[in-house]
């Protein structure tokens, strides 16, 4: 993410409490750099915030028109804010 630079990076990822596992995991992370920071680089010390910030990630929650997926894929949205990370629109393909 931090070679990026104004490309974009896709993550894709299901809709799923492994996505919980993921955030809760890179936040527990996070809070490790953050109390110990010497030996980790500026770029892991600064990977959740990034994600965090909306001017420079954008999260899409991309689905089907089916109210089964849509349903499915709700808890994803309350995990990302959980952990601080407002979706910035929902995908709806095939509509």
């Amino acid at each position: 993410m931090t070679d990026g630079g104004d490309q974009s990076v896709a993550i894709d990822t299901a809709p799923t409490g492994h996505t919980l596992l993921l955030l809760d995991a890179g936040e527990a992370y996070h809070r490790e750099v953050v109390r110990e920071p010497r030996g980790r680089s500026e770029e892991v010390q600064r990977l959740l915030p990034r994600l965090r910030d909306p001017l420079i990630t954008r999260v899409l929650l991309v689905t089907l028109p089916e109210a089964t997926l849509i349903h499915e894929a709700m808890p994803l949205a309350r995990d990302l804010a959980r952990a601080d990370i407002t979706p910035y629109a929902w995908v709806v393909n095939r509509l």
